[in-house]
């Protein structure tokens, strides 16, 4: 069975290639650790178009379940340079403007 370039993708940003980094932290301060995760995709566009991009998912840790955090994921794409994403900077970002 062919895969779909849909299975593939990550939301509309491009082709996924690999998962960068995983890290369990309280992002939001209500004592429950929540996951940030960096992963790369390729966007297929341009002279850059292979060069692997990093993206962000934050999933904010509920009662038995976790919440896809995306004003906050948001934020932080649109106010950090893709070249210092790491979980700590992102940390700090979301510690020094929530």
């Amino acid at each position: 069975m062919k895969k779909s370039m849909k299975d593939n993708t990550i939301g509309s940003s491009g082709m996924f290639n690999n998962v960068g980094a995983v890290a369990f932290r309280d992002v939001n301060n209500d004592g429950k650790e929540d996951i940030i995760i960096i992963c790369y995709y390729f966007s297929g566009a341009g002279p850059t178009g292979m060069v692997p991009r990093p993206d962000i998912r934050i999933f904010l840790a509920g009662e038995n379940e976790f919440h896809l955090a995306e004003d906050m994921m948001a934020d932080v794409e649109q106010n950090m340079v893709e070249k210092d994403m790491t979980i700590e900077s992102i940390c700090n970002y979301l510690k020094n403007n929530n």
